[in-house]
């Protein structure tokens, strides 16, 4: 006789995994959108003139910060969930992978700033999205 034996799964580590997820990205959107408003008293740039400068007329208002955050944490999100589907050590490989997202995003704003303080605003605003999602997406994944 052949005995099968079947994991049990539950919906409790899944669930709280979720909503830790979920904090993680509210928490890195109100972080970049928090950078974007200190950036401009503290650099000396209007918040209406910090722009991404591809020939020079696009605006970073506080809808494309709080849009673009989000959508990239929920991006990590999906990569984390992937790799925990696919590899075992998916922590480390997302955490490592994270990193070197970010790390390219860094070009962008730091050659296409039209000033140098809009410059410092973006690269600032990519590293408060990073610093915030990257440890708070990590420590959901599972073991």
């Amino acid at each position: 006789m052949q005995s099968v034996i079947t994991p049990v799964q539950t919906t409790e580590a899944p669930r709280a995994a979720r909503g830790a997820r979920l904090v993680a990205v509210a928490a890195s959107t109100a972080a970049a959108l928090a950078a974007w408003v200190v950036a401009g008293p503290v650099l000396g740039v209007e918040i209406a003139t910090l722009t991404a400068a591809d020939g020079g007329s696009a605006t970073v208002g506080a809808v494309a910060v709080v849009v673009s955050a989000a959508v990239t944490t929920l991006a990590g999100w999906a990569l984390l969930a992937a790799l925990e589907r696919f590899t075992r050590a998916a922590r480390r490989s997302w955490t490592v992978i994270a990193g070197m997202v970010l790390l390219v995003s860094l070009i962008g704003p730091a050659t296409l700033g039209s000033t140098a303080g809009s410059a410092v605003g973006l690269v600032v605003m990519h590293l408060v999205v990073g610093a915030t999602a990257i440890p708070l997406l990590a420590r959901t994944a599972r073991r």
